[in-house]
């Protein structure tokens, strides 16, 4: 009986999260236009789009550990240096979970940016959650993992 009960609760399990995910191409096309949104405001600094398409309880972990809230986040954008043109932030291998009003966002994430004078290339991989709220999406948690 016991082999049983064991092979129908895994059975469950696995349809569970079958039924979980949901596919919606609507959602997962405005989610990819809003990462790419908030990648082009990270690039072009402009704060009031990062305010816009962060969560007022965001945070970001970075590979290091340390954790950076909307604010510091928002505050680091403003106080910045002005972009280099040929400043890039692109991303590859994304995929999008969808959960109901929850989205994972995963990927690589290549940053290009010069630093005194050389072209400097870092390459992360990155988890980003985001909610829909009150009918609009918004990244409520990112992380992100350095690659060597």
């Amino acid at each position: 009986m016991k082999p049983f009960l064991i092979i129908c609760v895994l059975l469950g399990a696995g349809f569970s999260i079958t039924v979980g995910q949901t596919r919606n191409l609507k959602d997962e096309t405005e989610l990819l236009r809003l990462q790419r949104e908030w990648l082009d405001a990270y690039q072009k600094h402009d704060a009031d789009a990062i305010e816009r398409i962060e969560a007022d309880d965001f945070t970001l972990t970075e590979g290091d550990g340390k954790v950076t809230t909307k604010a510091e986040d928002v505050a680091s954008i403003r106080n910045a240096k002005p972009p280099q043109p040929d400043d890039s932030f692109d991303v590859e291998d994304v995929k999008v979970r969808l959960y109901g009003d929850t989205a994972i966002l995963m990927g690589r994430v290549i940053l290009k940016y010069r630093n005194k004078g050389q072209m400097v290339v870092e390459r992360y991989r990155y988890t980003d959650t985001y909610l829909k709220r009150r009918g609009r999406w918004q990244v409520v948690a990112s992380q992100l993992t350095r690659l060597l």
